[in-house]
């Protein structure tokens, strides 16, 4: 009797797993796929004079471009709140590229320590940023990004 309970259970374990795989994939069906899509075709070559990705206006640099964006929004960010770090959108992108920085810390930083010079250090002046605690005062609001 116990061998043929285990002899059903083993019989379970194969028959269900394959029926309902039978019963999962039935709607599938085996459709060749056609030959030309199989096919790899290697690219036209062309010459100079002729070429689709070749600007046929002057190059625009678009890093110029690129940065000119960033520097309009954080201006942008800075004038409809009134906020008097309004025009050193250009100086922080500058100086976030060059320390390889993304280009939104530092206005982030200035809104966070000031409220974008909203409420800067009052024992100092141009100080955005909170350099030394408020110690430090610098000549203009661009002077502080480049330390």
């Amino acid at each position: 009797m116990k061998n043929n309970n285990l002899i059903r259970f083993v019989e379970s374990l194969v028959f269900l797993p394959v029926m309902t795989l039978s019963f999962t994939f039935s709607g599938f069906h085996n459709v060749p796929a056609p030959q030309d899509v199989l096919v790899e075709k290697p690219n036209i070559a062309t010459d100079s004079t002729f070429a689709l990705n070749q600007a046929l206006e002057p190059k625009v640099d678009l890093d110029a471009e690129l940065k000119k964006a960033k520097a309009e929004a954080i201006d942008t960010y800075f004038a409809e709140r009134d906020m008097p770090l309004e025009g050193t959108g250009m100086k922080m992108v500058e100086e976030a590229e060059k320390n390889d920085l993304d280009w939104r810390l530092l206005p982030a930083i200035a809104v966070r320590e000031s409220t974008g010079g909203k409420n800067d250090c009052k024992k100092v002046e141009n100080n955005a940023f909170g350099w030394g605690s408020c110690k430090i005062g610098f000549e203009s609001n661009e002077k502080p990004l480049k330390q």
